[in-house]
């Protein structure tokens, strides 16, 4: 499906294809997170005792966001075109915890509270981060109403450890949905998202608002 540039066309087009439920991806369709993977990279790689490049260092994250890969995969790109001796793994772990110092009490975007207040009056809801469900919540409720944020179902990691597949929290929130898979429709807004939601038999429909 096109890309949509705001969020009255994803309504529309949601409203046509006449979804029973809808899945969106929360980093880079409802809430900005590049800005925050930048700071929250250059913060971990000075912490590992590494030097940052500010001229390098973010077109790798922007890339690597755009793909749809992971902080693991991510921090390994970054690794090799830095040309430090760090551990991806522990790169990855010491961002992790950053991201969540910086997002805490973050609101979302007042578009995107009108988006999930239009679809929500016509499609069950969920959204599915890689980040801490429990954060991603938080944000939700803080941004919500009441009403409408208990009725938007979270799937994430839970806790900084973890490495969640997108396929498997797509999955548990499909079957939690109790929709048919070509009943739903996934809005995200990586590369890789639309050959995931192909895969698990969903419509999508790629939104970037914030590229």
């Amino acid at each position: 499906m096109p890309p949509s540039a705001g969020p009255g066309p994803v309504i529309e087009w949601v409203r046509a294809g006449s979804y029973d439920a809808c899945c969106l991806d929360f980093g880079g369709t409802l809430f900005d997170f590049a800005p925050v993977h930048v700071a929250a990279f250059k913060y971990a790689v000075g912490a590992l005792g590494h030097d940052w490049s500010p001229s390098a260092a973010p077109p790798i994250i922007h890339e690597a966001l755009d793909r749809g890969v992971d902080s693991v995969a991510m921090a390994a790109s970054l690794v090799e075109a830095l040309g430090i001796d760090a551990d991806p793994f522990e790169l990855a772990r010491v961002k992790r915890g950053i991201v969540e110092r910086l997002i805490a009490g973050s609101l979302l975007d007042p578009a995107m509270c009108a988006l999930l207040t239009s679809l929500h009056a016509c499609v069950r809801l969920a959204v599915v981060t890689r980040g801490l469900a429990s954060s991603t919540r938080d944000i939700l409720e803080r941004s919500l109403p009441s009403g409408l944020a208990a009725n938007v179902r979270v799937y994430g990691r839970s806790d900084l450890r973890a490495r969640p597949d997108k396929r498997g929290l797509l999955g548990a929130a499909i079957a939690d949905l109790g929709a048919a898979a070509d009943r739903v429709v996934y809005i995200a807004d990586a590369q890789g998202d639309a050959a995931i939601a192909a895969d698990l038999g969903l419509g999508f429909l790629c939104f970037r608002p914030f590229a």
